[in-house]
């Protein structure tokens, strides 16, 4: 869903949803979520580009599969998530053959093992 039609919808067309934590995180999952469908089209030109998700133990919001090889992408509009947030993105890693995942943070650029997070304005740039 758009995130104007969201906002309509629920009667969230104010300033202060920008204050509101839990919902700039709903928004900003939408938008990762867009990016990314537009980002596997400009890839592979498929005319309706799947971004899925996966769940075990642990969930992992997206999953967009390039070729045969599936990134898991998480959202956290936040700058230090907790390990506890990590543990879909490392348990996604470690029972397929994704060579690295993506974290989608409010304001942070840093590569860690075989995790990038990347600050959502630069995710919004490269898309």
């Amino acid at each position: 869903m758009e995130n104007g039609m969201r906002n309509a919808l629920i009667g969230k067309l104010n300033e202060l949803t920008l204050d509101d934590s839990p919902e700039m995180g709903k928004l900003a999952e939408m938008v990762i979520y867009n990016h990314l469908g537009r980002l596997k089209f400009n890839l592979e030109k498929t005319p309706n580009p799947r971004v899925d998700f996966w769940k075990n133990k642990y969930e992992v919001d997206f999953v967009l599969e390039i070729g045969a090889t599936p990134i898991p992408v998480e959202s956290k509009y936040k700058n230090n998530p907790l390990d506890k947030e990590k543990k879909g993105l490392y348990d996604f890693l470690s029972q397929t053959k994704s060579p690295f995942g993506i974290m989608i943070v409010k304001d942070k650029l840093e590569l860690k093992e075989n995790v990038l997070t990347v600050p959502l304005w630069l995710f919004l740039l490269m898309c």
